[in-house]
């Protein structure tokens, strides 16, 4: 008799088991039902306060509610029940070209707020991107507007006629907008994003020190220098009053004191872009490495190679092609690189020009002919 009595209250427990689950079960479905019901409600106020604001031209407004759709679980946009959120179009529809139609409103927005130099409204316009799923134009657009604002910074600097000032003028103001962008980037885009504005920043910078250096080479008549130099043979020592009289290496003091001058800019140019490297590495690497570990985030971000061809059309013409150093996250291989290396040739060689004309004046001083 107890043994019927324990497999009774078994069974008994084991039905009492089942349709609690069962209950479980119906219970979870019915809250998700109701949270179905509750953001097709919510969906629907959505709507309608979007297309009023649409119609109001109220585009801080109808951004946020766009912004706000794509928290929607897409279990609401599936069921049955979306028919009541909308009346004319699928929700899904209504949104897509609410989209289109504000991506084109902010950003006419934002080109006329650059061309005014309205700076308020250029940040209102940025900062309504993202929330428009619109990362990459933002980004860009505001890169643009930074490249142009350096400009304005470095006009000044052209009244100078020292090269090396102006290098440094281009590269200090490259970096105030780089630090003082850096926060604002990260608000409302997120962290890693700022990437991609130092990557533009750091294109316009070397197009413009390039553009500097050609200048630089013209206006210094380095390449005659350097061809004049090529010609002498300095290492040769010379009696003092010989080369005084005969003057035979073909270069005056006048000349070398030209040289000189040139070695001088040249070396405080090559200490500019150095120290301007580094800055930009110091800013972009922790960037870098933080978007290693989101792939997706990465791609959106980090310039492509199609990008970087279109921002320097000749860049087939370059030695090596352009990437981005996924460590770094910079760009390898600029019109920069190949500009430096050339800078370096010309220190080199006008560094070994100097030295041995020194040496070949002092062994004519120290001249026993001449005691």
């Amino acid at each position: 008799p107890m043994q019927r009595v324990i497999d009774a209250t078994a069974g008994n427990a084991g039905a009492i088991s089942g349709h609690v689950r069962e209950l479980d079960q119906e219970r979870v479905k019915l809250e998700r039902a109701l949270n179905t019901v509750k953001e097709t409600v919510e969906l629907k106020s959505r709507l309608s306060e979007l297309l009023a604001a649409m119609e109001a031209r109220d585009v801080d407004r109808a951004s946020l509610l766009v912004h706000e759709y794509k928290a929607t679980s897409s279990d609401t946009l599936d069921s049955p029940f979306i028919a009541f959120a909308s009346d004319s179009s699928p929700p899904r529809d209504i949104i897509a070209a609410a989209t289109k139609e504000l991506v084109e409103r902010v950003t006419f927005m934002f080109n006329a707020a650059v061309e005014t130099n309205n700076t308020r409204e250029i940040g209102r316009c940025f900062r309504l991107f993202p929330q428009l799923g619109e990362t990459q134009r933002g980004l860009d657009l505001y890169s643009e507007f930074l490249c142009a604002a350096i400009t304005d910074k470095t006009r000044l600097a052209q009244v100078h006629t020292t090269y090396a000032l102006r290098i440094t003028r281009l590269f200090e103001a490259i970096a105030s907008v780089v630090d003082n962008n850096f926060a604002l980037v990260e608000q409302y885009y997120g962290r890693g994003y700022v990437l991609r504005i130092i990557q533009r920043l750091q294109m316009e910078g070397a197009r413009r020190a390039c553009l500097v250096l050609d200048f630089f080479e013209e206006e210094r008549q380095v390449k005659r220098r350097l061809a004049q130099i090529q010609q002498v043979d300095v290492a040769k020592p010379r009696p003092l009053a010989k080369a005084k009289a005969e003057k035979d290496d073909g270069i005056s003091d006048g000349d070398f004191k030209d040289i000189a001058s040139i070695l001088a800019e040249v070396v405080l140019i090559g200490r500019q872009v150095a120290a301007f490297n580094r800055f930009l590495e110091s800013r972009a690497q922790p960037e870098a490495l933080l978007l290693l570990g989101d792939p997706e985030t990465q791609a959106r971000v980090v310039l492509s190679t199609e990008s970087l061809s279109k921002l320097v059309p000749l860049s087939s013409a370059l030695p090596n092609p352009m990437h981005v150093d996924a460590q770094t996250g910079l760009v390898a291989h600029t019109q920069l690189t190949s500009r430096v290396e050339w800078l370096t040739n010309v220190y080199v060689e006008l560094e070994t020009f100097c030295v041995q004309r020194s040496m070949a004046k002092a062994m004519a001083l120290d001249d026993t002919n001449e005691l």
